[in-house]
């Protein structure tokens, strides 16, 4: 739930990072929100290949090349341009499902039927508090340090996972792949 946590904080504060790009470059607010939808088209998209890519990708690896992917696709907004920022939001929003699914599809395997209510109402709550604090938190570090600085920071921070991901012996066990034997 921590590392979905982390993302979700990330995923919401680079939406706003885009924002303030496009806003700064005197787009106006009809681009703007063709940007955010053509983002969200991205999502649906990716939401879309999920299936394919689960087919062909063992679920630890696909969490670890999802995340990955949408750490360079954050880093894309830290470059300061409206339009490298628009692309990566997308790309970043493309690869989310990904790894969204294997976490929830490897819950639902774990967590018995008898409190799994529990369970999903928790992990919401733990995963929805990051995403209503990264526009706040977001948004007083573009003030401060600007858009470009904030975006690497928030690349950072989802690098951050990419890396816990690839080397937790938890995560490898909750995505369902064996795990070798220590001698």
């Amino acid at each position: 739930a921590a590392l979905t946590a982390v993302a979700e904080f990330v995923v919401n504060g680079c939406g706003l990072v885009v924002v303030v790009l496009l806003v700064g470059s005197d787009a106006p607010s009809s681009t703007v929100g063709i940007v955010l939808a053509g983002a969200y088209g991205g999502g649906m998209l990716g939401a879309l290949a999920v299936p394919w890519l689960r087919r062909r990708i063992p679920a630890h690896r696909l969490l670890v090349l999802s995340a990955a992917l949408g750490a360079l696709a954050v880093l894309a907004a830290a470059t300061g341009s409206p339009v490298a920022a628009a692309a990566g939001y997308a790309a970043l929003l493309a690869v989310t499902p990904s790894w969204s699914v294997v976490v929830t599809a490897r819950c639902a395997e774990l967590v018995p039927d008898e409190v799994r209510g529990r369970v999903g109402a928790a992990t919401g709550l733990v995963t929805s508090l990051p995403a209503m604090f990264a526009p706040l938190t977001v948004g007083v570090l573009t003030t401060t340090v600007g858009a470009a600085s904030t975006a690497g920071v928030l690349a950072a921070l989802l690098g951050g996972v990419v890396v816990a991901t690839a080397v937790s012996r938890t995560v490898r066990l909750q995505a369902g792949e064996p795990l070798a034997r220590r001698a």
